[in-house]
Order: C-alpha cells, then structure tokens, then sequence
C-alpha cells in the first residue's frame, strides 16, 4: 500500500512537472509571437509611412510632368493657330523660339524606393489590409506600365520622328535652351546662320513636314499626359488610403 501511495505520488509530481514545462513552454511562445507582431507592427507603420512620403514626392512630380506636357500642347496648338491665319510660315511670331520649346521632352518620374525594397524583400505581407496591399501592388504596376509607355513615346516616337525635324527646321539658338550667351551677338549669328541656309546645299525641312511635326508632338504629349493623369489620381487616391491605414495604426 506504501509502496502504491508513493508511486502515485511520483506519478502525479511528474505529471505536474510536464504540465509546468509545457505551460512555461507555451507562455515562452506567446510572448515570442507577441514580440515577433509588436516589430512587425513597427515595421508596418515604417513601411507605409515611407510608401506615403515616396508618393507625395511623386506625386509633385507628376504634377510638374503634367504642368510641362499642358505647356508643350498649348505651345504646339498655338503654333498651329498661328500658321493657319498666316499666308507663310516665316510670318509667325517667335517661330524659332517656338519650334525650340517643342524640342523639349520630359522623362516619367518613378519614385519607388520603399516599394521596391517591400517587393525584393518580400515583405509586402506586413502590410496586413489586404485591400490596401493590393491597392499599392496595382498602383506600382500601373505606374511602371505608363512610365514604358511614356518613355517608349519619347524614344520611338518623339527623338526618331518629331525631334529630327524639329531639329532641321530651325536656328538653334543657346538662349532658348536656357544659356545665356556672353562671348557674341547671338542676333547677328542667326542671320548668319540664315544667310548660310540660303546660299548653301542644305535642304531644311518644309512646310509640311515641320506642321507635321508638330501635329506628332501634340499627339504623343496628349498621350503621355492621359498616363501621367492617370498615376496622378491614383497616386493621390492611395495617400488617401494610407494616411488612413496610419491613423488606424496610431488610435
């Protein structure tokens, strides 16, 4: 009977013990997991805070490309204006200063920092609003889209097509690409260089091939900033979103 007591009594105190170990064992891993999503919380506000101010810096941008292509085709529309109400084209006003404006172009800004380092770390799952991580995955997709397609305008289109005659049909002249010029008069040189084009072989573009031109440049800056537009609203729609998901963080 001793003998029985005691062994019942190991067994209950071995018990006991296990149930401890595994007691301890489990409180051991909820503090782990509670440490594990507290950093992952702090890496969450991180990572959208930095998406944010990445946005808001594009967004500036966008809005600079945007001001940029609205002057090009108020540029370009008014030159065509002008050449309709004129009996020759050496008639408009500021052609050649014109013509320079138009041989401008202007690269899409991609500011992905933060999304790129989510993206190659493959921690886009920290964000844990499954519609808001869509939302920035969409985004960023979009935005790669129209930057290929706005650069694939400037290089095939604008700098194969448009640029070359643009290019032909003038004088180039150092003060409408923002040098001012200290070593002569820059006025004189023009006509120099027109009287050149005169008396020598050079065959400059005509007529219709610089309205042409031009007509392609209003074209493909309209079509670039129907993608900046783009970007733009949606960039603006998910700073909404995130400055929302933040406060949430914060409450």
């Amino acid at each position: 009977m001793a003998n029985d007591n005691k062994a019942l009594k190991y067994t209950r105190y071995a018990i006991g013990e296990i149930i401890l170990v595994v007691i301890g064992i489990l409180i051991a891993l909820q503090i782990n997991t509670w440490n594990i999503n507290r950093i992952n919380s702090v890496k969450e506000i991180e990572y959208i805070s930095g998406l944010k101010n990445d946005l808001k810096k594009q967004i500036t941008a966008l809005e600079r490309s945007k001001n940029f292509s609205d002057y090009i085709i108020n540029e370009a529309e008014t030159l065509l204006r002008q050449y309709n109400s004129k009996s020759s084209f050496q008639e408009i006003d500021s052609l050649n200063a014109t013509l320079s404006h138009l041989m401008y172009t202007n690269q899409y800004q991609d500011i992905s920092t933060t999304f790129n380092e989510l993206n190659s770390t493959g921690q886009l799952n920290l964000i844990q609003n499954k519609k808001l991580r869509s939302q920035v995955i969409e985004f960023y997709q979009n935005s790669s889209k129209h930057n290929i397609s706005i650069n694939g305008n400037i290089v095939n289109v604008f700098y194969e097509h448009i640029f070359p005659v643009l290019k032909s049909s003038i004088v180039i002249q150092l003060k409408d690409f923002g040098h001012q010029v200290t070593k002569f008069n820059e006025n004189e040189f023009e006509l120099k260089m027109r009287d050149q084009l005169k008396q020598g072989s050079y065959q400059s573009p005509s007529e219709f091939e610089t309205i042409n031109a031009v007509s392609a440049r209003i074209i493909t800056e309209a079509a670039n900033r129907s993608y900046i537009k783009k970007s733009l609203e949606e960039a603006q729609v998910l700073v909404i979103d995130l400055e929302s998901e933040l406060k949430k963080g914060n409450d």
